[in-house]
């Protein structure tokens, strides 16, 4: 409870929000690294680049010619995440538009080529269709092409009619971007149509951080790791999603600091997981380029959300759906990932014979309070090449953390969960600080 009361403490000195990329998470980031150390554990903080998004007020625009008209925002058209700002009064150039709309779902290529902007009149606005490659090339295609502002309509079929709500997919682009309807997109590509834009943005590319720690006894080649995300969403101090298994997980590394594993324990506070699970994304991709004997060390993971939740569960993930198939036929798990055939749930006692590879497996029971607490999950990792022994995760010296940070931003953004990103517009508050997404974005 202490925990959680001081991560309340943080979140009221810092705007009531403990988000990742906001002071208050960097608050958050040096209690548990203080905690740690206290325990007499040397942490390591882990850098990685959060794209971020603010819309600090509504967009506008309107027609001021031909005839004037107000377009309303949410209604009639919709900011993409990661636009940038400015207020634009200029004639429209339609971009390879096809009105009315003859082509299947998905296939409009207006925009998507540089050949589409051919003869494009330095520094109109560019409109643009929804279709075939993502609103990203698209507004990058524009922007590189002269535009001083880009507004993409929907493309016209049954089912993407309405406006796009859509988001970039990361901060490429300086200009205004804005997502129409179809039926506003067919107003504005009217000869001699000139728009009146306004956005107040600001998109950038920020610093945030995971916080890691690690028993310092324990066999390194079987390590059972446990992890809770330690940002909140925005809106609040997120106290219980996920102050609540932050601090129990600080909670455990305090009490495990005292005993002496027989396998490596590693604690890990994740950054961003409320703008798709950033953080973890960007460790294991981080160990999969530059370690992957570590990556395969993990034996098991065990994840603490929201455990404050009067109505908890407890779940053990099927990581190809052969246990529990929710597709026609099992899938392949990722690489590094422990596959449900060598990690099952048994009935059957914990066996007393020496097993055939001493400390290479873990076993986990569900808890005092479960009724399935005789039933523990056994994960039994395949054999292992040898590993060089474990670096040293720390550095002397009060908030002083060695680093470890990405050098370029992934090609293909991670998923968000701040706001819609097809043609189905969520109602999010205008201020808001956004994750890149990975699908819908076109």
């Amino acid at each position: 409870m202490k925990h959680l009361q001081n991560l309340q403490s943080i979140a009221d000195a810092n705007d009531d929000t403990r988000a990742s990329g906001t002071p208050g998470y960097a608050a958050s980031r040096d209690y548990v690294v203080d905690k740690l150390r206290a325990a007499g554990y040397s942490p390591t903080v882990q850098e990685f680049d959060l794209p971020v998004y603010r819309e600090n007020s509504d967009a506008t625009m309107e027609r001021v010619a031909p005839t004037a008209k107000t377009y309303v925002v949410g209604t009639d058209f919709a900011t993409m995440t990661y636009s940038g700002s400015g207020q634009i009064t200029v004639a429209v150039t339609n971009v390879n538009l096809t009105i009315p709309q003859t082509n299947a779902p998905g296939t409009t290529l207006s925009g998507c080529l540089a050949a589409d902007f051919a003869g494009f009149p330095l520094g109109n606005i560019a409109l643009i269709q929804r279709g075939t490659c993502s609103f990203g090339i698209k507004a990058v295609n524009a922007q590189t092409a002269g535009a001083s502002a880009v507004v993409i309509m929907n493309e016209g079929q049954a089912g993407r009619n309405d406006v796009v709500a859509g988001t970039l997919g990361a901060p490429d682009v300086t200009i205004p971007v804005l997502g129409t309807s179809y039926a506003v997109g067919v107003e504005l590509s009217a000869p001699g149509t000139v728009p009146k834009i306004g956005t107040d943005t600001e998109s950038a590319i920020r610093t945030t951080y995971n916080v890691l720690a690690e028993t310092a006894k324990g066999n390194d080649g079987n390590v059972a790791m446990a992890g809770a995300h330690l940002d909140s969403v925005v809106a609040g101090p997120g106290i219980n999603d996920n102050g609540s298994g932050s601090g129990a997980l600080l909670e455990i590394a305090e009490q495990f600091a005292k005993v002496s594993p027989k396998n490596t324990v590693r604690f890990a506070w994740w950054g961003a997981e409320e703008l798709g699970l950033l953080g973890s994304e960007h460790y294991v991709a981080d160990l999969v380029e530059n370690d992957p004997a570590g990556l395969a060390d993990i034996a098991l993971y065990l994840n603490f959300d929201m455990v404050g939740s009067p109505n908890y569960v407890r779940f053990v993930y099927d990581g190809d759906n052969s246990r529990f198939p929710s597709a026609p036929a099992p899938q392949r798990a990722p690489k590094g990932r422990v596959r449900s055939r060598t990690c099952s749930t048994t009935t059957s006692p914990r066996r007393t014979s020496p097993p055939r590879r001493p400390r290479s497996r873990v076993a986990v029971t569900t808890g005092p309070s479960s009724p399935k607490a005789s039933r523990p999950v056994v994960c039994s990792p395949a054999p292992r090449a040898s590993r060089p022994p474990s670096r040293q995760l720390s550095s002397e010296g009060p908030r002083v953390w060695p680093t470890t940070r990405a050098t370029t931003r992934p090609a293909t953004p991670s998923r968000t969960c701040t706001r819609a990103i097809d043609a189905t517009p969520t109602g999010r508050p205008s201020t808001r600080v956004a994750g890149p997404s990975a699908s819908a974005i076109r």
